[in-house]
């Protein structure tokens, strides 16, 4: 008997004893908790100061972003000094990147589990170009903005040349072209219908290429899944076929090069002219392809412009709707000590409440797919809302970089110095050196 008693005393000893262990790790978890709700949580983003400003203070008594310390950055420089930041030890706890910044940054930034967010939510949440911030071991970032490229056009030159609508299919784009293109007696291009074929002169050249390239149907650039605890890899498919006659990458840049070839009627653009977006406030360019957000800056600058906006053409071969765009998502330094409060932070960020007030202040469609199933009363928001639900963008190694990569595409071909697929098959070798 006093044995039993013994071993049952001993079993409450051990019993006891954990449960003082368990008490003082929670304790101690829920100080240091406290003690980081308590620090401010440091978000790095190139969306105006003011505007983040407002967003806090019209949420406040629905969302608690109170510990949100926001700090401006220009897009230019935001990657350069938050590399200088790490290397410093001063790094903001959240950063604000573009889809074609993630893969640069990927060491750099916290790889959220799907353990702590689930695939199957965030597909059910945002709209599909999020899905670029997705990698093999967790998301990298969450999506926040989204901006596609859209198709501004000049009512005025339309309605001179008997044009009733905005077209909405490129073979559409291709018969209105040569009536909306004027020329003098010397062949100058005085009024122009489309600013496609250089790349110097054309504002969003790149992006707008792109645009091309993926409603052909390539994705440019696709993420290689990696073995556990291995980075993903990534191949650059710029230049296969993809099971189509003409491969998605030369269909698309015959497709745009063709609008600066003298020799064809629908010869409307040059390297001599002004930029396409002046050309456009100016009223000598009828199309303009430009994001939803330059539509202030466009009003702006030409406040007498009768102008509308219109999707961005589509392929009418294809039965999937696609439109380029820019998306800003929230990614977590690697660095940081507030990893909890920075998760919190971002989620508190991308809810519905906030996100809904953000779209209001930015004029920017919401990237939740709950927030689009409404329409917009704003016509023109109502074409900016379709768009993010089409929208798609393009991973990318090095900015800078393969903008003089894509450039080059563009003006070898043009020139005459290399045929299509030599551009493109070059191109597709630099692409491919960025990544070693």
């Amino acid at each position: 008997m006093a044995r039993k008693i013994s071993i049952f005393q001993t079993i409450l000893s051990v019993l006891a004893g954990a449960a003082i262990v368990v008490a003082v790790i929670m304790f101690a978890f829920s100080k240091g908790k406290d003690r980081e709700d308590s620090l401010p949580v440091i978000m790095w983003g190139t969306i105006d100061a003011g505007i983040m400003k407002a967003l806090v203070d019209d949420v406040r008594g629905e969302v608690d972003l109170d510990n949100l310390q926001y700090v401006q950055k220009s897009f230019s420089t935001i990657e350069s000094e938050y590399i200088e930041a790490l290397a410093e030890g001063r790094a903001p706890d959240i950063i604000m990147l573009r889809e074609d910044q993630i893969i640069a940054n990927t060491p750099r930034i916290y790889t959220i589990p799907y353990e702590s967010y689930p695939v199957r939510n965030f597909q059910d949440t945002f709209i599909e170009e999020g899905e670029l911030f997705l990698a093999s071991q967790g998301t990298l970032a969450i999506p926040f903005t989204v901006d596609p490229l859209v198709m501004y056009w000049n009512r005025t030159l339309f309605s001179n040349e008997g044009i009733t609508r905005a077209p909405q299919y490129w073979d559409e784009v291709m018969s209105v072209v040569p009536r909306l293109t004027q020329k003098d007696t010397s062949f100058n291009i005085m009024k122009s219908a489309i600013a496609f074929g250089e790349f110097q002169n054309v504002n969003h050249a790149k992006e707008i290429l792109l645009n091309l390239i993926i409603q052909a149907g390539s994705d440019v650039i696709v993420r290689k899944p990696a073995e556990v605890n291995v980075p993903d890899g990534y191949d650059v498919i710029l230049n296969e076929r993809l099971g189509y006659t003409v491969p998605p990458t030369q269909a698309a840049l015959t497709f745009y090069t063709q609008f600066a070839n003298p020799s064809k009627d629908v010869y409307s653009w040059n390297r001599s002219l002004p930029r396409s977006d002046e050309r456009f406030i100016a009223g000598d360019l009828a199309m303009y392809f430009g994001f939803s957000s330059e539509l202030p800056t466009l009003r702006a600058k030409n406040p007498n412009l009768n102008f509308d906006v219109a999707i961005m053409p589509q392929s009418r071969s294809s039965e999937v709707r696609k439109v380029y765009a820019h998306m800003n998502g929230l990614s977590i330094s690697r660095t940081t000590d507030r990893l909890s409060s920075a998760f919190n932070t971002i989620n508190d960020l991308t809810n519905p409440i906030v996100l809904s007030r953000l779209s209001e202040l930015t004029g920017l469609p919401p990237v939740r797919r709950d927030l689009l199933e409404t329409s917009p009363e704003d016509p023109h928001k109502v074409i900016f809302a379709r768009s993010a639900l089409w929208a798609r963008g393009a991973l990318d190694p090095d900015l800078k970089a393969s903008e003089t990569i894509y450039k080059n595409m563009v003006e070898s071909f043009v020139t005459g110095r290399l045929s299509v697929t030599e551009s493109i098959g070059r191109a597709s070798l630099e692409l491919n050196t960025l990544f070693k």
